[in-house]
């Protein structure tokens, strides 16, 4: 799978509120060596992004961002404990 594709993976698991595939993806791009500013802003703040904008159209409901969260969570959680 390209770095492309993962990244665009783990922006739709944020979206989906799906925090072990965003954990488990957050690993592999790092294990391909993606840095973690890069999936930062390539991935995980796009899907944070698409929630929100669908929150202020009235879309989804506030579970859904409580699930987007706790994904974005997880994901962050990877980064911050990868050693500088």
């Amino acid at each position: 799978m390209t770095v492309f594709a993962l990244l665009n993976r783990l922006t739709h698991s944020i979206i989906d509120g799906d925090a072990e595939l965003a954990e488990k993806l957050t690993r592999r791009c790092l294990a391909e060596s993606v840095s973690p500013s890069e999936i930062l802003v390539a991935g995980l703040v796009p899907g944070m992004d698409a929630v929100l904008r669908h929150l202020r159209g009235g879309e989804p409901r506030i579970e859904d961002v409580l699930k987007a969260t706790r994904a974005m969570e997880a994901a962050l959680k990877i980064l911050r404990s990868k050693p500088s």
